[in-house]
C-alpha cells in the first residue's frame, strides 16, 4: 500500500469541534506529527501502538524548523502507510500547508486535505455574534497581523459592510492600530478581542480601534488570541453562550490509574471546562509521560478529579520525581 499523507485540522481548540473525517484518521494513523495548539485530549485517538512526534512552533522557540518539518514528512513515508499532519484550526488557514504540500507532491506521496474549524469561526461563535449578518457584513477578510517586508497592507475599507479577522496581531497590536488609521480607518469601529477561542480558559475583550492595543495590554492578551474588526462585534451583549456554562474558566486536571477513552474524558469538556488529563501509573500510556510532566509542572488548576482510588496514591508518588 502506498504511503499516504493526511493534513488534518483540528479545530480551534474545543476537542469536539474535530470532523468525524479528522477523527477517523486520527484513529487509523500509525505516526502522528502534531502542532502546538492542537487540544492534547485529541491525541489520546489515537492508537497505543502510534508514534506521535511534536514538532509545535512556540514564540521563540522551535524544536524543527519549517524545513526540518517538510522533510520530515517525506522521510516518514519510507516507513509508515498512514501518517497524519495534524494542525489547529484549519490546515489551509495560516498554516503553512503550501510548504509541506509541495515537499510532499515533489516526493511524489499521496496525501489528502482535511479542513478543520478556523480560529475566526470558533471565536466568533463562542463570544456570541456572527461573522456575517445581513445588516453589518457582507463579507469576511481573514489576514496575518504579523508584518511581512515592503509596504503595509491595505486595510482601509475592508471593515467597511465587512468583518476583519487578524490571525497573530497581538504582538504588532500598535504598529497595526497606526497603520488602520493613518488609512482612515473609524476609530470608533468595534473590535473584539479572544484569547484562546473555543477552549475553557477562553478571555473576551471589547474594544475599538482607539483603545484595542491599551486593552490588550490592560487584560494581559497574548497569542494565542484573535482581532475581529466590524459592526457584527457589537452583537454581543454580555456572556456568551459558552462563557455561562456551569464549568467555564474552571481548569481540571483529570487523573486516572486506568487509562480512559477520548469519550469518557470528553463528558467533562461538555460543561465548559478547560480539561487536562494525565494517565498515571503502571499501566498508563508512556507516550505521553513528557507532555503530563510539563502540564503537571506548570500547574494553575483550580482542582483536581482522581477517577479511581489508585489514581490519587500513584499521583502522590508521581509529583514527587517531577
Amino acid at each position: 500500500m502506498a504511503a499516504c499523507v493526511y493534513f488534518v485540522g483540528s479545530g480551534s481548540g474545543d476537542p469536539e469541534l474535530l470532523t468525524v473525517k479528522g477523527r477517523r484518521l486520527i484513529e487509523r494513523a500509525q505516526v502522528i506529527v502534531y502542532d502546538r495548539l492542537v487540544n492534547p485530549l485529541i491525541l489520546r485517538l489515537s492508537a497505543l501502538n502510534a508514534r506521535l512526534i511534536d514538532v509545535g512552533k512556540r514564540p521563540d522557540s522551535h524544536t524543527f524548523s519549517q524545513d526540518e518539518i517538510n522533510h520530515l514528512l517525506v522521510d516518514l513515508s519510507q516507513d509508515y502507510d498512514h501518517i497524519v499532519r495534524l494542525k489547529g484550526g484549519d490546515p489551509s488557514i495560516f498554516g503553512r500547508l503550501g510548504e509541506e504540500l509541495e515537499q510532499v507532491r515533489q516526493a511524489g506521496i499521496q496525501y489528502q486535505i482535511i479542513p478543520g474549524i478556523t480560529a475566526a469561526s470558533g471565536a466568533a461563535a463562542y463570544s456570541d455574534f456572527p461573522l456575517t449578518e445581513r445588516q453589518w457584513s457582507s463579507r469576511v477578510t481573514l489576514m496575518t497581523g504579523q508584518r511581512q517586508a515592503g509596504a503595509p497592507p491595505q486595510f482601509a475599507g475592508l471593515e467597511d459592510n465587512g468583518t476583519l479577522c487578524l490571525y497573530m496581531g497581538v504582538r504588532q497590536a500598535r504598529l497595526l492600530q497606526e497603520e488602520f488609521l493613518a488609512q482612515g480607518m473609524d476609530p470608533g469601529t468595534p473590535v473584539a478581542i479572544v484569547q484562546w477561542g473555543t477552549w475553557g480558559r477562553q478571555v473576551n475583550c471589547r474594544a475599538d480601534l482607539a483603545t484595542f492595543p491599551q486593552v490588550l495590554e490592560e487584560a494581559d492578551i497574548h497569542n494565542p488570541a484573535m482581532i475581529i474588526i466590524g459592526q457584527v462585534v457589537q452583537m454581543k451583549e454580555g456572556p456568551s453562550w459558552f462563557e455561562q456554562l456551569p464549568g467555564f474558566n474552571q481548569r481540571i486536571l483529570l487523573i486516572s490509574s486506568i487509562p480512559r477513552s477520548f469519550d469518557e474524558v470528553i463528558d467533562f469538556v461538555e460543561e465548559g471546562a478547560d480539561i487536562s488529563y494525565v494517565d498515571i501509573g503502571p499501566d498508563r500510556d508512556k507516550r505521553f509521560d513528557r507532555m503530563d510532566k510539563a502540564m503537571i509542572r506548570r500547574g494553575n488548576f483550580d482542582s483536581i478529579i482522581y477517577l479511581d482510588d489508585r489514581a490519587r496514591v500513584y499521583y502522590q508518588e508521581f509529583i514527587q520525581h517531577l
